[in-house]
């Protein structure tokens, strides 16, 4: 059952959309009024989130930014085969003791009564030149010593290490430059920042527990078998700094991403995209895999959407026009593509993305004034095309088309101005997407890249706590980027599913509308309410209510549409934008989402959606 509480009379005078309901939520998910996964109602983080990858989005200074990735696997299982302890003279007794997240998921590292030297540790593949930061949460038991130590093997930088005291959080010998933060209950936050010498990989996240603060690196002793010290929360990321703790399993995780408008710094909202490739290679660097014609390009030479000095300038040849780089890629027939590329005037402000005939049946031209930021034209194989200011003078502008020829062909960025050996435009961020409509921007170097998708669900005790199986209102407000049919909210009996036993929150473009639908475990409609036209990348306020032969749904302040036959299925899970067979889950951006565990009259339907 929900948590009675939730109903307490006089809770709804809290919050406005609560005052309309004249009801208090027993889960009231904020995600851009909060910025976070935090239900407003307890205060505890009930959703489960993962993206396989790593990602970017718009910071609240309108600058594109990288969430923080975990490259480790199994970060609070050390028990686990991506860990090597036994041949490394320690064993891992699991869940121990309370972690800094106040679960029963600390483990302690058990030293062996070998005498040698005593690590646990995980490979991972580094890149050289980039910034690398491991991180770990510690606490002393019987031990009291943890050694980072970096070595030939890690990261190439030879023998680097330091001591921490876990008595007291201080530092003891080595030199290698480390922090310790307290985060209570006498653990430790414990991280250093190196940058690769080479690529590798063989990468190690390494640490020794120590019985002393030993001035030496790698020191060799017998523990006795049972003494150690506790760790938890084992994170390795591509950064220059420490940031926010995100748990693995088998795969490497990242932190969910809250977006905003890039020029206002309006918060947006939990954004939740689908699988997405780069196609296109050094999507910064344009003097490497880019072909030039009657043009040159300085790399670095301007503050790029990120913040950074990487923005390259394309400068037109003196006296000659339509320079560009240029990129070949194959393409298939049939398959739509999406072009984006982040630019800014550099003394010339007329632009064009530019397909020639081999793919696409003609050349094609999209061309832009980086001057006032307008679409001056398009056509031939371009079937849309568009431009927005992301602040700082920079836009960043795309074109849609589809392949009609399986072929190699080359894409151009060009500028149009005659050139006088120093004009010319900015360039940052190419991407090219097997797609019908960008997404957020993925970096590449030498090779493509995906950004896996974003799963976001509530499920178990987590979800059970706050729903109602009899009876309940869901409210969505939400912006939908989309080609096809795409799930905002789904509640089921399983994941990705909204075939059997699910409520379903969705956009239909194929009939133009956004819907709502509950089927029952044998795949049956008990309600299917069709409610108003679904554009896409329209925001949109859903409420729906559920209860058996008493369905009801508005949008946007529209009367409510019922269904007075059917009934209500089990279910088990909410998912936060879901994505079964057949369907695309597209770009979602979830500013709020709402759930009372009663039936709301039709008219409060209205009011909360207008």
């Amino acid at each position: 059952m929900p948590r009675l509480a939730a109903l307490a009379p006089g809770r709804w005078v809290q919050n406005g959309l609560w005052r309309r309901a004249k009801a208090a939520p027993s889960l009231d998910l904020r995600f851009a009024e909060s910025k976070s996964l935090v239900d407003a109602t307890t205060g505890q983080n009930l959703v489960t989130f993962t993206r396989a990858s790593s990602g970017t989005y718009v910071g609240s200074d309108g600058l594109v930014k990288t969430a923080t990735t975990n490259l480790l696997l199994r970060s609070e299982e050390f028990e686990n085969a991506s860990w090597t302890t036994g041949s490394l003279n320690v064993s891992v007794s699991a869940n121990e003791t309370t972690s800094p997240a106040g679960t029963l998921t600390a483990d302690k590292i058990i030293p062996s009564t070998t005498n040698g030297l005593h690590t646990f540790r995980q490979f991972t593949s580094v890149t050289s030149g980039l910034s690398y930061t491991q991180s770990i949460f510690a606490k002393a038991s019987e031990y009291s010593v943890l050694q980072f130590a970096l070595s030939t093997g890690f990261l190439g930088n030879g023998a680097l290490y330091r001591n921490v005291l876990l008595s007291n959080g201080s530092l003891g010998n080595g030199t290698l430059d480390v922090s310790v933060a307290p985060v209570g209950d006498n653990w430790y936050r414990i991280s250093a920042t190196v940058t690769a010498t080479a690529s590798s990989g063989n990468g190690r996240f390494n640490l020794n527990v120590l019985d002393a603060d030993t001035a030496l690196a790698n020191p060799e002793y017998a523990g006795d078998g049972t003494s150690g010290i506790y760790i938890w929360g084992a994170q390795l990321e591509q950064s220059a700094t420490v940031g926010e703790y995100i748990p693995t399993t088998s795969t490497i995780n990242s932190a969910p991403r809250f977006d905003h408008n890039p020029t206002t710094g309006e918060s947006l909202g939990l954004l939740v995209e689908e699988q997405r490739t780069n196609l296109l290679l050094q999507s910064e660097d344009f003097s490497t895999t880019w072909g030039l014609s009657t043009a040159t390009v300085s790399t670095n030479v301007d503050t790029a959407p990120n913040g950074l000095l990487t923005a390259d300038k394309l400068i037109v040849n003196n006296g000659a026009s339509n320079g560009y780089a240029a990129q070949s890629n194959s393409y298939t027939s049939g398959t739509t593509y999406t072009f984006s590329v982040y630019a800014k005037a550099a003394g010339a402000t007329d632009f064009r993305i530019v397909l020639l005939a081999t793919s696409f049946g003609s050349s094609s031209t999209a061309q832009f004034n980086l001057s006032n930021g307008t679409v001056t034209s398009f056509g031939g194989a371009w079937s849309s095309a568009a431009i927005s200011s992301v602040g700082n003078g920079w836009y960043r502008v795309f074109g849609i088309a589809t392949a009609t020829a399986t072929a190699s062909s080359a894409s151009r960025f060009q500028c149009t101005t005659t050139g006088d050996g120093s004009i010319g435009v900015l360039l940052w961020g190419a991407q090219l997407e097997a797609a019908s409509f960008p997404t957020s921007y993925i970096p590449t170097t030498t090779a493509t890249v995906t950004r896996s998708a974003d799963v976001a669900s509530i499920s178990g005790s987590n979800f059970s706590a706050w729903y109602r199986q009899d009876e309940g209102t869901v409210f969505s407000d939400c912006v939908s980027t989309h080609a096809a049919t795409q799930v905002l909210v789904n509640i089921g009996a399983t994941a990705a599913n909204t075939g059997s036993s699910s409520i379903a929150i969705a956009s239909n473009l194929a009939s133009s509308q956004k819907r709502v639908r509950v089927r029952n475990a044998a795949s049956a409609d008990q309600a299917s309410l069709a409610l108003g036209p679904s554009s896409s990348g329209s925001r949109t306020r859903i409420a729906a209510a559920i209860k058996a032969d008493d369905f009801a749904a508005s949008l946007d302040g529209d009367a409510a549409v019922t269904d007075t036959i059917g009934t209500v299925p089990t279910v088990a899970l909410m998912e936060i934008g879901s994505a079964p067979s057949g369907v695309s889950l597209g770009t979602q951006l979830h500013r709020r989402l709402t759930y009372w565990p009663q039936r709301l009259s039709n008219s409060t339907l209205q009011t909360l959606t207008q």
